[in-house]
């Protein structure tokens, strides 16, 4: 594919410091080096060299095709370079260190890929099938282009590596990212320049990005190397994440204006907002110490406790032994001295919205209809006991968005480092708030690990910077944990049978001969008490009924993805169905909310099954 206009002129910009060494032959090869007709454009900047470079310069200075420049005193490698980009007037511009390093042919192989693939950057790969020696600082590259990688995967961006000195850049995009350059510091500018290449967009279309493996012959600081591996590490650390987190108002209002455009999306949203707040005014229990008949859920076991917790958090004086784990109750934190009637309100209204809408698009996705995805979403706030349990506070709210995250994700054919590091943290939430729920999903990991993985080696990879960013999570829980309890191992639950009166939250209460009853009482029982009477089978038919019927698509299309939820959702009932309160205080006042998570894949497989019945009719 040929770009729209023909590239005319590469220009080559080589900062020097004191490279009296290297820099005659370095000099002599760009020289010799031919792109046919493209013509060159040599610029050459002495850094104020103190030896014999600028001696060594006077002969190129009225050589064809050169400019020689000099700064009037040392302004560092990321300065010197913005000068000469800004100075470029070639279609594409392209960095050379005027150390032996790099070998300029590669610029032609690199140019030849640019043209040919009409692309607007192409990365030399110093790590690729060309290296012969990997030098001293390979494994502090390699980690620095991850944590790199990281934060520009999300805007589609990645590179193998993103330190490296040949980045060839089409040059109007060059000069613009370089009018912007704020780094001072020499070695600041590489990770400044990709954030800004991931981030930059030609009329709304990303950048189109090649990658060209290129000979690497790596120097010691014996031989002239200028580089301070754990200073100029940290400094590069610290740009990565300055120059990658920035969120601009344009930033912003592309979000805004994205969401706008999505009118089904933007209808939902508003439908979820109005049916909280209609239903949280309705509720027969209410944010109050009022007791249990009369419905002040805040005298109940655990909104009581919840409610403790997010006291003491906001006051930052945790120093008891708490009853439930941190993860829910710190939401309410910030909101105990804003809205002290029910600090849990905004975070219950907001994780509701955010979890229906992320719902909305993973059906909308998977079934490649925006209308099935619409009343999929609909089902699931009017045909299940989610919004019941979502207004009354319950740890297992965090599952409900932490999972649908994690579905987000589940269905996507590819995934970046970042979703991985999302996903981890998905899994830490869920077990800051509610340890033992962790174990339901960790099969849909494990599945989840062998679909992206096109090798073993991809795999063991994929599983460590889980594993890694995992324990970085819930590391502040198991300090917590130590300070409060004596041991990291040691949780909340522990102490259930010694305070509060909650006997029956020890595991030992557990038995696989109640769940037959617990699961016909949860399905087909009348929650009948004192303050709210209904009937749940005559809302909930609907979602009942039909999600065993989906079981039989699933199993003759077989939908291993499908089936491997279903699988882990039915260790989850038979898990909770076998505790003694699952048919008792948890259904109080319509609440299912220790399985509330699975009913948006509930409402998933209703939606597929419909859709399948349809399309075959």
């Amino acid at each position: 594919m040929a770009l729209r206009e023909p590239i005319k002129k590469i220009s080559i910009i080589i900062p020097v410091y004191n490279e009296e060494k290297t820099l005659a032959e370095i000099l002599k090869k760009i020289d010799k080096l031919s792109f046919g007709e493209i013509r060159k454009e040599i610029i050459v900047i002495d850094d104020a060299s103190k030896d014999s470079t600028p001696n060594i310069l006077k002969n190129y200075s009225e050589q064809k095709g050169f400019k020689v420049l000099r700064n009037s005193k040392n302004l560092g490698k990321t300065r010197t370079v913005k000068r000469g980009v800004l100075l470029s007037t070639g279609d594409v511009v392209v960095t050379q260190d005027a150390d032996l390093e790099y070998e300029p042919e590669d610029l032609r192989v690199m140019l030849d890929k640019f043209i040919k693939d009409d692309l607007d950057v192409v990365y030399g790969n110093r790590f690729g099938s060309k290296l012969k020696n990997k030098g001293p600082n390979y494994l502090g590259n390699k980690f620095v282009t991850f944590f790199s990688n990281i934060f520009t995967s999300l805007r589609g961006f990645t590179v193998p590596d993103m330190e490296t000195c040949y980045k060839m850049i089409r040059g109007d995009v060059s000069r613009n990212i370089s009018k912007t350059i704020e780094s001072k510091d020499n070695f600041s500018i590489e990770p400044e320049v990709t954030a800004k290449l991931s981030q930059y967009r030609v009329n709304d279309r990303k950048l189109r990005v090649g990658i060209v493996d290129i000979y690497y012959y790596p120097r010691t600081s014996a031989e002239g190397k200028h580089l301070k591996a754990l200073q100029d590490g940290v400094k590069a650390f610290l740009a990565i994440i300055k120059f990658n987190l920035r969120f601009k108002l344009k930033d912003f209002t592309f979000l805004l204006k994205k969401l706008l455009n999505d009118r089904s999306l933007l209808l939902l949203i508003l439908i979820c907002i109005l049916m909280f707040l209609i239903n949280y005014k309705m509720h027969p229990a209410k944010p109050s110490y009022d007791g249990i008949t009369r419905g002040g859920w805040f005298a109940w076991c655990d909104q009581r406790n919840y409610l403790q917790i997010a006291t003491d958090l906001s006051n930052f004086t945790l120093n008891r032994r708490f009853l439930y784990g941190l993860g829910y109750p710190v939401l309410a934190a910030p909101f105990i001295r804003l809205y002290p009637k029910d600090p849990f309100l905004i975070p219950n209204l907001s994780i509701f919205v955010i979890s229906i809408s992320l719902i909305f698009c993973v059906m909308r996705k998977y079934l490649k209809s925006g209308k099935y995805a619409f009343l999929g979403a609909l089902l699931l706030i009017f045909a299940t006991p989610l919004l019941d349990s979502m207004i009354v506070p319950w740890n297992s709210t965090v599952n409900v968005i932490s999972f649908a995250i994690i579905l987000y994700f589940y269905f996507k054919p590819k995934l970046n480092y970042l979703a991985w590091i999302i996903i981890a943290f998905c899994f830490a939430w869920i077990f800051s708030a509610r340890y033992v729920d962790i174990v339901f999903i960790a099969p849909m990991l494990l599945f989840l690990l062998i679909k992206q993985s096109a090798n073993f080696k991809s795999f063991v990879l994929k599983s460590l910077l889980f594993c890694f960013s995992f324990i970085i999570f819930i590391a502040p829980i198991l300090f917590v944990h130590h300070r409060c309890f004596g041991s990291i191992f040691k949780t909340p639950y522990i102490y259930h049978t010694t305070e509060d009166n909650v006997s029956d939250q020890d595991l030992s209460r557990y038995s696989l001969e109640i769940v037959p009853d617990s699961l016909r009482t949860v399905f087909f029982g009348d929650r009948n008490y004192d303050i709210w009477k209904f009937r749940p089978l005559f809302r909930e038919a609907p979602i009942f009924i039909l999600c065993p019927l989906s079981l039989v698509y699933l199993l003759k299309r077989k939908r291993l993805d499908l089936l491997m939820i279903v699988f882990c959702m039915v260790l989850s009932f038979i898990f909770y169905a076998s505790f003694g309160g699952f048919n008792g205080g948890s259904l109080q006042f319509g609440c299912l909310h220790y399985v509330k998570m699975w009913f948006p894949p509930l409402v998933l497989f209703t939606m597929f099954s419909i859709k399948e019945f349809l399309q075959k009719t």
